[in-house]
């Protein structure tokens, strides 16, 4: 039988969400990968981006993608904060063509191709820094339409940690991330965790602070707490155990 699965690798900048997804994508079928920062390459080189090829219908109407993009959560924090968002939809194609794309765009984007996988019933994995109330809202919908969602939250014990990396992903020709982001993101991801978690059929929660990450604990429909670990790390205690105690109480 045939079941709707989303699973989403979340997590501060430089936490290492892509290294636990290349770990764990051969132990599943992830369906279709979707993810922002592909998106706004493919768009940078190529000024287009075929929506065909996240398996996404052709047949949408520009009218239903402006919608979209115009409704969405973030869509006015972008214009606030001075970027333009001016993408053009037709014949099955993205394009952007009056401005530099840049990650509020590609976040928009990534969004509309989830949403509309979400709506056919495709199952479809992604990572995301998760800053943002718009993957509370994806999760919730997915759950909604029936979906097993399946949350894999990678961070470290502080935000130095993922400036660093960071900094040292740039040196080997990876993105950048303007520390004032890296620092705020890192926070707000931690802060949506708990919600998040509410909207999952089974949450896996890593530390990876050292070397290598460690699978601390694993959640089951929101609730029953496994720990994997004998030392649980303090931003886990803090965000997660400590606030869902504070929660129920």
């Amino acid at each position: 039988m045939y079941e709707k699965r989303l699973r989403m690798f979340a997590g501060p900048n430089g936490s290492g969400k892509s290294t636990v997804y290349r770990a764990l994508k051969g132990k599943f079928d992830i369906g279709t990968y979707v993810n922002s920062d592909d998106i706004e390459q493919d768009i940078k080189n190529y000024q287009t981006l075929d929506i065909s090829k996240y398996g996404v219908s052709k047949e949408i109407t520009s009218e239903t993608f402006s919608a979209f993009i115009g409704s969405h959560s973030l869509y006015k924090k972008a214009t606030d904060d001075g970027f333009l968002i001016d993408l053009e939809f037709k014949n099955g194609k993205i394009t952007n063509p009056n401005s530099e794309t840049h990650s509020y765009e590609a976040s928009i984007l990534a969004d509309f191709i989830r949403n509309q996988l979400i709506e056919n019933g495709k199952k479809l994995t992604f990572e995301t820094v998760m800053s943002h109330k718009s993957k509370i809202e994806t999760l919730k919908k997915s759950q909604d339409l029936g979906y097993k969602n399946y949350l894999y939250f990678i961070s470290t014990e502080s935000v130095e940690i993922n400036k660093q990396r960071v900094s040292e992903r740039v040196k080997s020709g990876g993105h950048p991330v303007p520390v004032h982001k890296i620092e705020d993101r890192y926070y707000k991801s931690l802060e949506y965790l708990l919600e998040a978690i509410k909207y999952t059929y089974r949450t896996f929660i890593f530390d990876n602070s050292g070397n290598k990450s460690k699978l601390i604990l694993d959640i089951y429909k929101g609730g029953k707490i496994t720990i994997r670990e004998e030392i649980i790390p303090v931003w886990i205690d803090k965000y997660l155990l400590k606030t869902a105690h504070n929660t129920v109480s």
